[in-house]
């Protein structure tokens, strides 16, 4: 052996010696990427059978369609790269239908092989989810990167149900378990799925850096997917969505019927860089269509970031129609803890809020008002001092139309919080309107009222020819095109629908007001 060959030795000795020193895993690099098969008449008859914990850049976990669910429970914790993402996803069956991934008597393989093994505990979260995403075993163990979910439905995730956790032990689910958990993970792509029947669909914890395991959550894309059935009947912790990521998108995702009794929200989002469009949302039965508030574990590392000051909602409807006798939360954009770190504390913090429609079917003896936008810092209290930031209101329908034939539609208050600012451009508003607050309101002229929008129907909210909601839009906000993300954030396409989007023909000044252009080409895939 020669003096360089005996080196080269030295050297890799030295390495292992130094990587068992720091309890870390030495991987060595594969050089082509695996595609594990699951499915009965596959090579993986379980989902459990594919080696999770060795999942490197590029490998795909294809889930086949079966007519049974999967009822397993599984663990994603290692690493892809920008260029070579980790990817798992279910090949739908004959006729489009989504693999089922179910938590209710789910057990754990070994392969999982989490950071926190046992099922209960201060330091456990199997019982936190049923698609889960976090730190695998092993003192500083990477955290999860580059991770793509889609194609699945995931269900029953929710406090009734039981499983076996990775040690054999049995355990209930906690009641702010998701159908996917994910837990700081850094560049995550969740997709085209059902999410049900979980006490929340989809969760994303994020740390504030004081252990190795609890970094940000990074770059969280939640796109395409639908939401239903999820929360805790009498609770508001629990949510369809919940995330707390530096960046944050919601698009062409739709947010259907909550849990019977659930207090909680449909969106409830603590990120910077939020951007949520083209998206449907229903009312939930107690909570917020949108909560949009502070940082809470990650605020020291996220709040100071010029992009906690802008948020971006545009291209969505939001819908209340129905029976009920409580008036809808539409649009929370503050803070709920009361410590003066909400998105409307600062001068220079915005939501731009364009290219929205919204929709109440209610008569006035139903209830009298509904506010579509508050500021309230925590227990429905308007702060004590007036939050300083600003609502920029453009290119939207706000319509109320009455519920029954003989009925009054409810009267439209912009504003819950009496010193909330506002600047508006161009919108269609129904009739009976008020802004609501005493602040800073500028724009009111431009809002255009008429008896009726003009939509094709209630349930189809797109508009007829002759609209007095079309071609009123005025330009859209400077902050749409030069902001603090860097990204062109004009309204180029609309929802079409469960999972699909299409190209909208133009938006801002002279486009038509709302989420729908008159013009509707045929659905199409949304990009990927």
């Amino acid at each position: 052996m020669n003096s360089r060959s005996i080196i080269r030795v030295l050297n890799i000795a030295a390495l292992r010696l130094l990587v068992a020193a720091l309890g870390l895993t030495l991987v060595a690099a594969r050089a082509h990427a695996f595609d594990y098969h699951v499915g009965p008449t596959e090579r993986y008859t379980t989902i459990g059978a594919v080696p999770w914990y060795k999942l490197a850049p590029g490998d795909n976990v294809l889930i086949h369609y079966q007519p049974a669910p999967y009822y397993e429970k599984f663990l994603i914790s290692t690493r892809g790269t920008a260029a070579k993402w980790i990817r798992v996803v279910g090949v739908p069956g004959p006729n489009g239908e989504l693999p089922v991934v179910s938590g209710k008597n789910a057990s754990t393989s070994s392969n999982m092989r989490y950071h926190w093994p046992a099922a209960s505990g201060s330091s456990a979260i199997q019982n936190l989810g049923v698609v889960q995403i976090a730190a695998g075993a092993g003192e500083r163990a990477p955290l999860p990167a580059y991770i793509e979910i889609a194609n699945l439905r995931i269900q029953d995730g929710f406090s009734t149900n039981q499983f076996t956790a990775e040690d054999g032990s049995r355990a209930s689910y906690d009641g702010f378990a998701a159908c996917i958990y994910a837990r700081s993970v850094q560049h995550l792509l969740v997709r085209d799925n059902v999410l049900t029947g979980c006490g929340q669909g989809f969760y994303n914890w994020t740390g504030s850096g004081d252990k190795w395991w609890d970094g940000l959550q990074v770059d969280t894309v939640v796109r395409g997917n639908y939401f239903y059935d999820n929360g805790n009947p009498g609770s508001y912790r629990e949510h369809q969505s919940y995330t707390e990521s530096d960046g944050v998108t919601y698009e062409y995702n739709r947010f259907g019927p909550m849990r019977p009794g659930a207090m909680g929200s449909q969106l409830k989002d603590r990120s910077t860089g939020t951007v949520i469009r083209y998206n449907y949302i229903e009312r939930s039965p107690s909570g917020w269509m949108m909560d949009l508030v502070e940082p809470e574990n990650g605020y020291d590392a996220l709040g100071p970031k010029p992009t906690f000051t802008q948020t971006f909602v545009y291209g969505n409807v939001l819908i209340s129609t129905g029976v009920a006798k409580v008036a809808p939360n539409m649009v929370h954009w503050n803070e709920d803890h009361q410590l003066g770190r909400g998105r409307a504390v600062r001068p220079a913090n915005r939501l731009f809020f364009y290219h929205n429609t919204v929709l109440v079917v209610a008569d006035r003896s139903d209830f009298r008002e509904f506010h579509v936008f508050n500021t309230t810092w925590g227990g429905y209290d308007c702060a004590p001092a007036a939050p300083a930031g600003v609502i920029d209101v453009r290119n939207n329908i706000f319509a109320a139309i009455a519920r029954t034939p003989s009925g009054r539609p409810a009267v439209i208050r912009f504003a819950y919080c009496a010193h909330t600012n506002v600047a508006f451009g161009s919108n269609w508003v129904s009739p009976d309107w008020q802004t609501g607050t005493s602040g800073s309101v500028t724009g009111t002229s431009m809002l255009i009222s008429s008896g009726s929008p003009g939509f094709v129907s209630v349930t189809d909210l797109h508009l007829t020819a002759g609209s007095s909601a079309a071609h009123i839009g005025s330009a859209l906000a400077p902050e749409v095109m030069n902001n603090s993300l860097g990204q062109p954030l004009v309204p180029s396409l609309q929802y079409a629908g469960l999972q699909r989007v299409t190209t909208r023909s133009t938006s801002g000044m002279g486009a038509d007001a709302g989420a729908f252009e008159l013009s509707l080409p045929p659905g199409r895939p949304p990009p990927r």
